[in-house]
């Protein structure tokens, strides 16, 4: 067990390969100005709502909204963001920005050298940020001044003229001209989206904002909160895994027309990989807080919403079960339970026979160890011996979340139209159903969050951020703390004590399962050389006899990486040698006798 799956499962976006050489666009159906009636699809789109919900009529302000429907996609060159001296003598006129910062001064080694006396030696420097160019001071003498307001770092947009001395520069940033026909084909490019009325998909359409990204910038960063969905118009991007060291795993690529961030538009999720610029792009960007004003205007098309986003968390489940390639965005949410519960050991045993009763029963569970020994593929296996493994199963972790978070990610946010901070958000308990929510390091959950937690599981019910309503809900959960028993338990509140007091599962660390070890070795010795092509003859009694003899401090999960780097580098069709097994024992550790190295003792 591990607490992580990092094999045939790994997350990846998979854009159709073929679409990539073709406009996102359907071919042109003329030049006509075509009007849209209420709930007409276009481009995909069925127009229709699910279940037969009612399609809501147009605004006064649509009833003549007219463009042209799928204009193909022209092949225009993007367009470098500028900074161009207007007012004084410099090095250089125009200077087109990308990913590198842009330092400005009066100083020789600055990239803009300004012959302007009132200009410090270091003045200001202009860099790419979080997705905008930004001019930030340098602790100049006189200052910086954009649009005559003095400032010390501000976001830049187009047309903006920065005033260092007496010099000034003009800040441009052109952007495409996409028609609204094209912008609603993007649209259409969501089964999340495509099957709304086009009245709505329109508005969706209007509320897109086009964003410039240089080669080489960070779109997304892993394990950051995705707050807005993206479409490719031009260019292309790399997904890429970042692992704790900071090294790169490709894992797919985007081109013009597809898509991502799809489930940013429903509970808060940070993504976890990151989407990099291979070149200069444009995206147009869907932000979250425009689609559910719309949906607040209409509740039953918000009920439709959500009942769209079940069903496509459903597919999800199925298609991960069955190891399909997962083209929806949402796949990221739902996490695949088709896993095994490897071990003999008697805690395991034990560990898998409550956990089967618990599931079948429909009870929460609370799993409780070390960092690393398996608590989510436990969790899996609750899901998937419980009554509904065809519903989604969700994996949220208090660790990856904000604590202000953490509420609207589980119960929801109850919207309020005459506030604006308050937007509405539907929470995984009402989102997934009859499915399975599992908290990871539920032992940071405040008292507050545990008090409503305990509510829901005793009556079925709970209550939005700043909702008075009862909320029902039939979605199961299971709770995962890192840490020993009363430690964990310790930090409960004492009516979620009382209610898990039955229900703990508790896994002990790899070093007290050494004679599972082998057992998990040749486990993921098979994932792995059955992953990446090659034939293996399994593990020599050198290196089984080394794995048996090692503290194991990172559990399972060590385990793991330590039999993945011998299955990279191993030869095919050959006995894994004990020197490719890359394990240091602590000074404590040499000088044990293990009598697990006698296999003799190990069969006993």
């Amino acid at each position: 067990m591990n607490d992580q799956e990092p094999l045939d499962q790994t997350s990846g976006l998979n854009a159709k390969e073929e679409s990539r050489n073709q406009s996102p666009f359907p071919t042109p159906l003329g030049e006509q100005t075509q009007l849209f009636s209420p709930g007409v699809g276009q481009g995909g789109g069925s127009g229709q709502p699910p279940d037969g919900l009612p399609k809501p009529l147009l605004d006064d302000g649509m009833a003549t909204v007219a463009f042209k429907p799928f204009t193909a996609l022209k092949k225009e060159p993007v367009i470098q963001p500028t900074i161009e001296v207007v007012t004084g003598s410099a090095n250089e006129k125009i200077f087109n920005l990308g990913q590198e910062k842009l330092t400005v001064g009066r100083s020789n080694y600055n990239a803009l050298v300004l012959d302007d006396e009132k200009v410090s030696r270091s003045h200001a420097e202009i860099h790419f940020e979080d997705g905008y160019y930004v001019v930030e001071d340098l602790n100049s003498t006189n200052g910086v001044q954009v649009n005559d307001q003095l400032i010390h770092k501000m976001l830049l947009k187009s047309g903006d003229r920065i005033t260092l001395g007496d010099s000034v520069l003009l800040f441009t940033q052109k952007e495409p001209e996409i028609s609204l026909g094209d912008k609603v084909s993007f649209i259409n490019k969501s089964d999340l989206l495509n099957w709304l009325d086009q009245e709505t998909k329109i508005l969706l359409a209007q509320n897109l904002v086009v964003r410039f990204f240089p080669k080489k910038a960070v779109v997304l960063a892993q394990n950051t909160l995705v707050e807005s969905m993206y479409f490719l118009y031009s260019g292309e991007i790399r997904i890429v895994e970042v692992n704790e060291e900071g090294g790169e795993r490709n894992i797919d690529r985007l081109g013009p027309g597809d898509f991502f961030g799809e489930r940013a538009l429903l509970a808060g999720e940070t993504g976890n990989l990151s989407m990099i610029a291979s070149v200069d792009l444009y995206l147009l960007e869907l932000q979250k807080e425009h689609l559910n004003e719309l949906l607040q205007k209409k509740p039953e098309l918000n009920q439709a919403f959500y009942r769209m986003v079940l069903k496509k968390l459903r597919t999800a489940q199925a298609e991960s079960e069955q190891g399909g390639k997962r083209q929806d965005n949402l796949r990221h949410i739902v996490t695949p339970t088709d896993v095994q519960i490897i071990g003999e050991d008697r805690k395991i045993k034990e560990a898998r026979h409550t956990i089967e009763t618990l599931a079948k029963e429909a009870r929460t569970a609370l799993i409780i160890g070390p960092s690393g020994t398996g608590k989510k593929t436990l969790a899996r296996y609750f899901h998937k011996m419980g009554g509904h493994p065809d519903y989604p199963y969700v994996e949220i972790s208090l660790a990856d979340l904000e604590e202000s978070t953490v509420g609207a990610a589980i119960f929801g946010i109850e919207p309020d139209p005459e506030a604006t901070h308050m937007k509405g958000q539907v929470g995984y308990l009402e989102m997934i159903e009859s499915g399975t929510l599992a908290i990871a390091h539920a032992e940071q959950l405040d008292a507050h969050q545990q008090s409503k937690l305990v509510t829901y599981l005793k009556y079925g019910w709970f209550h939005r951020v700043y909702g008075q309503a009862s909320v029902k809900a039939q979605t199961k959960v299971i709770l995962l703390a890192t840490g020993a028993g009363a430690e964990v338990t310790d930090k409960f509140i004492p009516e979620l004590k009382e209610l898990l007091k039955d229900r703990i599962v508790v896994l002990p660390p790899l070093i007290q399962r050494l004679k599972d070890i082998p057992l998990l070795a040749n486990h993921y010795l098979n994932l792995f050389s059955k992953k990446d092509g090659k034939r293996t003859s399994g593990l020599s009694r050198e290196a089984t006899d080394k794995l048996v003899s090692y503290a194991w401090p990172g559990n399972i999960k060590e385990l793991e990486n330590v039999i993945q780097r011998a299955a990279i580098v191993s030869s095919e069709a050959v006995i894994i040698p004990g020197d490719l097994i890359f394990v240091l024992p602590s000074e404590k550790e040499i000088h044990k006798i293990n009598l697990l190295r006698n296999e003799r003792f190990r069969n006993l």
